[in-house]
């Protein structure tokens, strides 16, 4: 049990970081915050809804308490099956090398002026050189 609390601790508290990192990445400044936001707005609406679903009111008996947990497994299946379309990160792409494919995603994902999109290129490129 407590191996199970800990790795999950360890997943919960990495993806705090990975997944704004990512997604900021692959957004345009202006929405860079509002996608934060969401994140974080969903991880408390995702802790509320688990603390709502534990109580006895909701599961009438302690030999449903062992379902609960597989809400988040059916949850973590679907995230695994979709992060397959997940594109690879732009800063990624850039550390690696991969300049084109950095440029070519960054066309694709943000539809900005060519200006605007050159500036992040060289913004990107200049902090991967580090």
């Amino acid at each position: 049990m407590l191996a199970g609390r800990l790795a999950s601790g360890a997943a919960c508290g990495g993806s705090m970081l990975i997944v704004p990192r990512y997604l900021g990445e692959l957004f345009f400044p202006p929405w860079r915050g509002i996608v934060g936001a969401c994140i974080v707005a969903s991880s408390a609406l995702g802790s509320a809804a688990a603390q709502l679903l534990g109580t006895r009111e909701i599961l009438r008996s302690a030999s449903l308490w062992p379902l609960l947990p597989l809400g988040g497994l059916v949850l973590a299946c679907i995230q695994l099956v979709l992060l397959r379309g997940a594109p690879e990160s732009p800063f990624w792409l850039f550390e690696i090398g991969e300049f084109s494919r950095a440029r070519n995603l960054l066309t694709a994902l943000q539809n900005r002026s060519d200006e605007e999109l050159q500036a992040e290129i060289a913004a990107l490129a200049a902090a991967a050189s580090l």
